[in-house]
């Protein structure tokens, strides 16, 4: 270990600044042989990369300079209270395809963030300006904020715009705010779901979660004509760094492919790659719950999973009324992803957050990552401020993971609509669960639980040829009879009756069908999970 490590006495948002100049003369020099205008991005990742490295040498500490007291003390979302000036924004000449905006530090966000741009192959600081904010509401001023004398104050964030050429305006697209958090949206979509750099030691007991930071981001200044704008991202935490590079194109739906090298300081008790954060309130398994009046409340409604084979998986989510964690077990998967299906405004009836519009998540998975699981975690929640549901893939070779030695993977994001861009089986559009009437008094099975599930697409959808059979299959617990299947041709709509009785052991029961006609599989597998406790 070196020892100047240890007595070097610099303060870090000093060394950081300093980094920043060092980032530039790297650049600079990689670009020395570049032609004109073109950027080598394999050279900007590769500095960000060494960057990671470096850092990851060093103990942690935590970035500075330090949030000013009267930044502190604003109110939790007091970042609100100082706006953006849409006319500062960066890249706002002429016929440009996007436009840069930051967001000003305080309460929450109070970890800075630094911000490169990348001219031509050159890295240029883009150093913190109080006059790029509106100060006005917040009761501050450039000289409250003291920045003259804490040098670069960095920002808590970024959102990227894309100009519509239709309506002669930008829309926002991207934004990175607090922690390694992310978001997209695509040409129709309401703000939901998000994405994380990375899940350290998510929801183990008795040893809290691990937040790293994007702490710094590289933006490769955008040329007239260009489709896509392309991102480099430092990560930095007590227990890992990383090195990110995002090449965002913004459509009908967000793409964002990814591609990533870690670089851990020590291990950790759990790594999550690709993470995904969303909300579930309640659905339309318990409508109006927590006395709410409208029908459903959530940015998602199921995980979505596809298997190496081509299996489709369907898992409704949940507000439990304990926090629970899932894990399926999968060999190098094609992907996965917290989907919002249920797109129908009468089902939210909610015109201010528009839930039926919240972007679907999905993760499309590069290369081969082997054996491991996706772990969905929902924790109860009683407010739809505050996500409560969390995703992302675990590596069962976790040594490898975080040996030391750089790790690298890479996957594509999709913000899309309800359906990810896969061909699509068969899917369970609902799920509704209540317990079986009797039909003569007393004959009720006491325990006894019913899902009715309503499915449609793929092979359903052809003419009709049959009824087709229900395979079921259940741990910790029993179905009760056969589950019947009904067609509602005016609806285009399959019904499904399945009973079931979880087993008086305390064990949460976990039932599993789909829907075949002959050795024809015609559905995805629908996976519902029940706990003793769920209301």
């Amino acid at each position: 270990m070196r020892m100047d490590i240890h007595i070097d006495s610099t303060p870090y948002w000093y060394r950081c600044t300093l980094g920043l100049l060092c980032a530039c003369c790297l650049l600079c020099s990689t670009a020395a042989s570049a032609k004109p205008g073109h950027v080598d991005e394999d050279a900007v990742f590769q500095s960000v990369v060494a960057e990671a490295e470096e850092l990851a040498a060093r103990p942690f500490e935590s970035p500075g300079p330090p949030l000013p007291e009267v930044l502190r003390s604003l109110p939790e979302h007091g970042t609100r209270l100082i706006p953006f000036r849409p006319e500062a924004s960066m890249w706002s000449e002429a016929g440009m395809p996007f436009r840069l905006r930051f967001f000003h530090r305080g309460a929450w966000f109070d970890r800075p963030v630094h911000i490169v741009e990348v001219v031509d192959g050159q890295a240029r600081p883009v150093p913190y300006d109080p006059h790029r904010f509106d100060l006005n509401r917040s009761g501050l001023s450039p000289d409250s904020l003291g920045a003259d004398k804490v040098g670069d104050l960095g920002y808590a964030g970024l959102t990227l715009y894309l100009r519509d050429p239709a309506k002669n305006l930008f829309k926002e697209k991207l934004s990175f705010l607090g922690a390694s958090y992310f978001r997209a949206v695509g040409s129709d979509h309401h703000w939901g779901a998000s994405s994380r750099g990375l899940a350290i030691d998510t929801f183990l007991k008795d040893q809290p979660e691990e937040f790293p930071h994007f702490e710094k981001f590289w933006l490769v200044r955008p040329k007239p004509n260009d489709q896509h704008a392309t991102i480099y991202a430092l990560l930095n935490g007590p227990s890992v760094t990383g090195a990110y590079r995002f090449v965002v194109d913004p459509g009908d739906y967000t793409t964002i492919d990814t591609e990533v090298a870690l670089f851990f300081r020590h291990g950790v008790t759990k790594a999550g790659l690709a993470p995904l954060t969303s909300m579930f309130l309640m659905g339309e398994e318990q409508p109006g719950r927590f006395g709410a009046w409208r029908p459903e409340v959530h940015d998602s409604d199921g995980l979505l999973m596809v298997s190496q084979h081509g299996e489709h998986i369907w898992r409704p989510l949940d507000n439990p009324g304990a926090s629970r964690v899932s894990r399926f077990k999968l060999e190098s998967p094609r992907g996965f992803g917290l989907i919002q299906r249920d797109r129908a405004f009468r089902n939210y009836m909610d015109p201010n957050l528009e839930y039926h519009r919240r972007p679907s998540v999905w993760v499309e998975a590069h290369d081969q990552w082997g054996q491991g699981w996706v772990e969905l975690i929902e924790f109860h929640s009683g407010d739809e401020d505050f996500d409560n549901v969390a995703a992302f893939w675990v590596p069962a070779d976790s040594e490898k993971v975080m040996s030391g030695q750089r790790f690298d993977f890479g996957y594509t994001l999709w913000f899309c609509d309800d359906q990810p861009p896969l061909p699509s089986a068969g899917r369970f559009i609902e799920t509704h669960r209540g317990v079986p009437q009797a039909l003569f008094p007393g004959k009720r099975e006491n325990g006894a639980l019913r899902f009715v599930l309503f499915a449609n697409g793929g092979g359903l959808d052809e003419p009709f040829a049959g009824i087709p059979d229900v395979v079921t299959n259940v741990t910790n617990g029993q179905v009760l009879g056969k589950p019947s299947v009904v067609r509602f041709e005016e609806l285009g709509l399959w019904q499904v009756m399945i009973d079931a009785k979880p087993y008086d052991n305390g064990e949460p029961m976990e039932l599993r069908a789909f829907l075949k006609r002959g050795d024809d599989v015609l559905t995805e597998t629908w996976v519902y999970r029940w706990d003793w406790g769920d209301p």
